[in-house]
């Protein structure tokens, strides 16, 4: 929840934590994202925009397009991503509901497939390893 700069006082889910010593450590007071460009949200209508969470509606669901432009987002504005040997790779932490929306999404179901036809057993996606 630091790297997104939102406070110790809400859960993973958004909810306001209602017990645990996450409120209470001495540094919880200091968390807030490193920039103001960190924070984004997508949006049905206008796609990627500016962190306003209270903004979210239900329409709002993750789609192939949504991770498409999330990745170009932080090429263009140098958000390092992580290095594995000469491989980059840009990470997205999302909830098991937000994963079953994407994979129902027809542009991501295509793209998995086509990779499946190019790489076949070669890939994570298919061998249970991701």
């Amino acid at each position: 929840m630091t790297l997104s700069g939102i406070s110790y006082a809400y859960a993973n889910n958004g909810a306001a934590r209602t017990s645990g010593a996450f409120s209470s450590l001495a540094f919880a007071a200091d968390v807030a994202a490193p920039t103001s460009k960190r924070h984004r949200r997508w949006d049905a209508t206008l796609g990627l925009v500016a962190g306003d969470t209270t903004a979210v509606d239900a329409a709002d669901t993750l789609t192939y397009k949504a991770c498409v432009d999330m990745v170009v987002y932080a090429k263009t504005h140098y958000i390092k991503p992580l290095n594995v040997g000469v491989k980059r790779y840009y990470v997205c932490f999302v909830r098991p509901e937000a994963l079953a929306q994407l994979k129902k999404d027809d542009n991501y179901q295509r793209a998995v497939t086509n990779l499946a036809l190019k790489v076949c057993t070669n890939s994570p996606w298919f061998t249970g390893v991701s």
